[in-house]
């Protein structure tokens, strides 16, 4: 299920009976494999939790992104 205002970038894939939470984030080509909370950026097969609790209306600040590379598991 995918709740209001959330994002799925292109090629990814949320399987199985998963809830993303209102305003989250997939990015694109990521597997969604476990259930995602409100407000989160989710990246990678499988899909991991980059951000946690984006602030509403700030989600597309791209000065506040965080680089894949760097994050760490949550």
């Amino acid at each position: 299920t995918l709740e209001n205002g959330v994002v799925v970038g292109a090629g990814a894939k949320v399987l199985g009976d998963i809830v993303v939470g209102e305003g989250s984030r997939i990015g694109a080509n990521s597997v969604v494999v476990e259930s995602v909370p409100q407000y989160s950026t989710v990246v990678g097969i499988p899909g991991k939790i980059l951000k946690l609790g984006i602030e509403p209306g700030h989600e597309l600040d791209h000065g506040a992104l965080m680089a894949p590379f760097i994050a760490q598991d949550i």
